[in-house]
């Protein structure tokens, strides 16, 4: 009996055939895989606005949605700026976040001495230390009726104190603002 050999020629050829094209797609996958970009973070801030004051020696980020108050400037050039969500032509409405930083000059105060950090704890604001661009600071907090607070943070640099202060004013305005205040201060670096 003679054994035809060709049949299994060809199912040979098949399963080569076959293997081949799996080490393809197996590289293609491998391929894709790591060349891939990765996933965008959900951090938007290399996308914010940056305010730098040359005179202050300072530079601060804010979402593309908020807006520098040009007439926050007290006096010119700013020792104050003023950031907020809402656009300073419509005036500071209820609603309105604004944080405010203000350049505090006076060689003979600091974080210990400063009245205005006195006058604050002796209205019941909670005093506590944080570092801000990597310096020590106080933040001067109170919570209002509404379930808003009132923050300051004060810092010492360069014979200047420092405060940077907003409000939220309310429980809701707080749950919607503060991670966005959080990542404003932050960017704060002198």
């Amino acid at each position: 009996m003679k054994i035809n050999k060709k049949p299994r020629q060809g199912f040979i050829s098949v399963l080569a055939l076959l293997a081949a094209a799996a080490m393809s797609i197996g590289s293609v996958v491998v391929y894709r895989h790591y060349s891939s970009k990765p996933e965008p973070t959900k951090d938007s801030s290399p996308s914010w606005q940056e305010y730098v004051n040359p005179q202050y020696g300072y530079k601060i980020k804010y979402p593309p949605d908020w807006f520098f108050h040009q007439t926050g400037y007290h006096p010119p050039p700013p020792a104050t700026i003023k950031l907020s969500n809402i656009d300073e032509k419509m005036g500071l409405v209820g609603n309105s976040i604004v944080v405010e930083i203000s350049s505090l000059p006076d060689p003979d105060q600091n974080l210990d001495t400063n009245a205005e950090i006195q006058s604050l704890e002796s209205q019941g604001f909670t005093k506590k230390s944080t570092t801000i661009s990597g310096q020590p600071a106080l933040v001067l907090e109170k919570e209002n009726t509404e379930g808003g607070i009132d923050t300051s943070i004060y810092v010492y640099y360069g014979g200047n104190v420092y405060r940077l202060s907003w409000g939220l004013w309310n429980s809701e305005i707080k749950r919607l603002y503060q991670e966005t205040i959080r990542q404003i201060i932050d960017s704060f670096k002198f």
